[in-house]
């Protein structure tokens, strides 16, 4: 109702068409001219290498719409106290657009000469929700923040801009979250310190009147392009038409994938996004320019489109296939997969496993290319009741006493207790300062505390990569 939204609270001329484009325009029209911050509107092609050229962003990120979106909406309303909320499904750059801001909007010390003129960020009043958030958690960082921000602005000789960053803003339970939300309100009308916070979900009526609203949609073909094309490290300009194509192919399944009724809530924006990563890392790996490759393709989807019933990922297999022969135009044998392609489920696992050394190697590759990779956290279903998956993982050996840590919950009473929890935790941070692989069993009460981890928001030693 985004459209409808927009109609009822301006006046358009008759005959006029509330397009996506038109209503970003007038938000940003609205917003910039409100608090005085300069705005162009640029519509050429060249609108990407623009904001690239002011704005240092990191290797291997895809300057994608949703991106440049969220970062221009987080500078503007950060420089002028307007609270902000960016809502959209997993994998939509949200997070990603904070910390690109973060990191470039230092005063004088900028990286860019652009970013030199805004106020410099302070952003360590950061709040990560959980399930289990409460209104006094969240008014303790804001009162702080609000604090800081007068030690700053008692001080003529600094130009510092607090700002509070609220993680995964719609995690609290739906019960709950109203309530532990509702302290913003006072805050929010204030507006004494800036205010950015990121949800997978819509906040109540009275916490979205007080804020500037971005809402991210379902990523457009072209959008996926730029995406696929970033993450693998390649330039539309010079890109091979044949390598062109089979990422049209697959962005075009992942399109139909995300519209399916099956698999629409089960698939996201970050498995596309570490899809295309692995084929990036296997690229590199093996050396040469990336040429359409089925089976390449199948390992990457056994990777990161799996953890479902043997019939629907064949499906999945299939949206692929022939999205990409339709792209391509043909119907190449070469491009056909047999059934010794298909990895059995052990093989799949133990090479996920194993995964964390490959990405480490193509990663010292890619800091001379620039185009360092991450590996992902695995996730293992195991549909019985007596931890059959771990025994067969300590038998085949991919799991010792000696590389890894088992961490298993349960729902005796001393494991319910605070303290254990705490005490599992604490564990597992030590842990994470270690080489070797870390397992998490009936942990779902901890998780919570594990965002930051499960996110890979958290600093790695340069040159290594060495936890699983």
């Amino acid at each position: 109702g985004a459209s409808k939204t927009l109609s009822y609270h301006i006046v358009i001329p008759a005959g006029v068409a509330l397009n996506q484009a038109l209503k970003e325009n007038v938000f940003a029209i609205i917003a910039c001219v409100q608090r005085c911050v300069p705005l162009a509107i640029i519509g050429d092609p060249g609108a990407s290498k623009t904001l690239s050229y002011h704005i240092v962003i990191p290797a291997g990120v895809a300057l994608n719409q949703a991106l440049k979106e969220n970062v221009f909406a987080i500078i503007a309303c950060v420089q002028r106290c307007v609270p902000l909320a960016i809502i959209g499904d997993p994998g939509a750059s949200k997070t990603l657009s904070f910390h690109i801001v973060k990191a470039n909007l230092l005063g004088t010390s900028s990286p860019k000469e652009f970013c030199q003129q805004f106020d410099c960020l302070d952003c360590s009043h950061f709040y990560q929700c959980s399930e289990y958030s409460t209104s006094v958690e969240i008014e303790r960082v804001l009162s702080a923040a609000i604090q800081r921000q007068e030690i700053y602005d008692n001080n003529t000789n600094t130009n510092i801009r607090v700002v509070v960053f609220v993680d995964e803003a719609g995690l609290p339970k739906k019960e709950k979250s109203d309530m532990a939300l509702k302290v913003l309100h006072p805050y929010l009308d204030e507006c004494k310190v800036a205010f950015v916070a990121i949800s997978n979900r819509h906040f109540d009526s009275a916490n979205q009147n007080r804020m500037v609203i971005v809402l991210r949609s379902l990523a457009t073909r072209e959008d996926l392009e730029v995406l696929a094309l970033g993450c693998l490290g390649l330039e539309a300009d010079t890109v091979h038409p044949r390598t062109r194509q089979f990422l049209l192919g697959i962005c075009e399944a992942y399109l139909k994938i995300v519209n399916d009724e099956v698999f629409k809530e089960f698939f996201h924006y970050r498995d596309l996004v570490y899809l295309l990563r692995y084929i990036h890392c296997q690229q590199l790996s093996i050396g040469g320019p990336l040429r359409p490759d089925m089976r390449l393709l199948l390992h990457a989807l056994e990777r990161n489109f799996n953890g479902i019933e043997r019939p629907q990922f064949m499906r999945i297999v299939e949206i692929f296939t022939r999205c990409i022969m339709a792209e391509l135009r043909e119907t190449d044998s070469v491009l056909q997969l047999e059934e010794e392609d298909f990895s059995s489920t052990m093989t799949i696992v133990s090479n996920a496993l194993k995964s964390t050394q490959l990405a480490q190697d193509a990663s010292n590759i890619s800091m001379m290319t620039g185009h360092p990779l991450s590996p992902r956290f695995k996730l293992i279903i195991d549909p019985t009741d007596d931890q059959s998956a771990i025994r067969l993982l300590q038998q085949s050996d991919l799991l010792t006493t000696k590389n890894s840590r088992i961490f298993c919950m349960s729902n005796l009473p001393d494991d319910l207790l605070d303290v254990h929890a705490a005490e599992t935790i604490s564990e597992i941070k030590f842990r994470l300062e270690r080489a070797g692989t870390i397992v998490l069993m009936n942990s779902a009460r901890i998780y919570g505390s594990l965002y930051d981890l499960l996110n890979q928001n958290f600093p790695r030693t340069e040159g290594e990569l060495s936890h699983q």
